[in-house]
C-alpha cells in the first residue's frame, strides 16, 4: 500500500516492532506497533497488551467494497452520538475521530478502484489523545494509486 507512512514522531523510549500485514480479498491491514524496552510482540501477544504497557498501534486499513455507507456521515454521526468522548476534528487535511485514547483518520479513497476506501487507527491505553495527535500529525498521508 503506497499511501502508508510511519510517523516521524515517535515518544523516545518506544521502538518500532515487526510489522503486521494481514490481507484477505476485502481488507488488507498493515500494523505498525511501537513497544516500551522489555515488550515483546508475537502472534500470542494482543494489541491491549501492548497498549497497556505504554505502547501503541497504528494500523492502516485498505478495504474494497461497500463500507456500510459514506465514511465522513459515519465518522459526523459517531462524534455526534459521543460528544462528550469523541470529536470531530481535521488532521493533515483528513477527517478525523478523535477518542480518548485512539485516533481514526479518513484517509480516502483508493484512486483507480471501485468501492475501495482507506483509513488509519492510532490506539493506545497509556498515551492520550493530545500525545496520538502529535504522533498523527507526523504521518505522511499520500494518496493510493
Amino acid at each position: 500500500m503506497t499511501w502508508v507512512s510511519l510517523p516521524t514522531l515517535v515518544p523516545q523510549n518506544l521502538t518500532l516492532a515487526p510489522i503486521r500485514v494481514k490481507t484477505d480479498p476485502v481488507v488488507t491491514t498493515i500494523t505498525a506497533i511501537y513497544v516500551p524496552p522489555g515488550v515483546i510482540t508475537s502472534d500470542n501477544v494482543t494489541g491491549d497488551q501492548v497498549a497497556n504497557a505504554g505502547g501503541f498501534s497504528i494500523t492502516y486499513w485498505k478495504q474494497i467494497g461497500a463500507s456500510g455507507g459514506n465514511q465522513t456521515l459515519q465518522m459526523e454521526k459517531v462524534a455526534k452520538a459521543f460528544p462528550n468522548t469523541v470529536s470531530l476534528d481535521t488532521i493533515n487535511g483528513h477527517l478525523a475521530d478523535v477518542f480518548p485514547n485512539e485516533i481514526q483518520i479518513d484517509a480516502g479513497i483508493c484512486m483507480g478502484e471501485t468501492n475501495c476506501s482507506l483509513m488509519i487507527d492510532i490506539g493506545s491505553r497509556t498515551l492520550d489523545s493530545t500525545e496520538l495527535r502529535l504522533i498523527a500529525e507526523s504521518l505522511t498521508i499520500l494518496p493510493h494509486n
